[in-house]
């Protein structure tokens, strides 16, 4: 698989709720290029397939939910649906990375634009 923009199609894929659901994990970049490729094939044959694991850039690129990064991230909670997952997604990574939950005003020191 190239890098060539013919993936962009592939960026945003809402979760539908009723296709299949697959978990991928990939720990290095050519496992997370490989799986992107998969994944944006899985995509255009069953476009409700959902899929979520731990991965890099260009899986998420290809539509999946990362429930890890291997670089640090700020996740915000929007509303209460958002809060209940990121603390749900948090619970299983707690055992594995320390994380935190902070507050607005912890965020805005974080990244004063928001």
């Amino acid at each position: 698989m190239s890098e060539s923009s013919d993936n962009a199609s592939s960026a945003a894929h809402p979760a539908s709720g009723n296709g299949p659901r697959l978990l991928m994990v990939a720990g290095e970049s050519s496992g997370d290029l490989h799986a992107a490729s998969l994944i944006d094939a899985l995509r255009r044959r069953a476009p409700s397939t959902q899929v979520c694991g731990v991965g890099g850039d260009r899986m998420a690129s290809a539509g999946m939910d990362l429930l890890y990064q291997r670089r640090p991230a700020l996740r915000l909670a929007l509303d209460e649906e958002e809060e209940t997952l990121i603390r749900d997604h948090m619970e299983w990574q707690q055992q594995l990375v320390p994380v935190e939950w902070i507050d607005g005003a912890a965020v805005r020191h974080i990244e004063p634009r928001l």
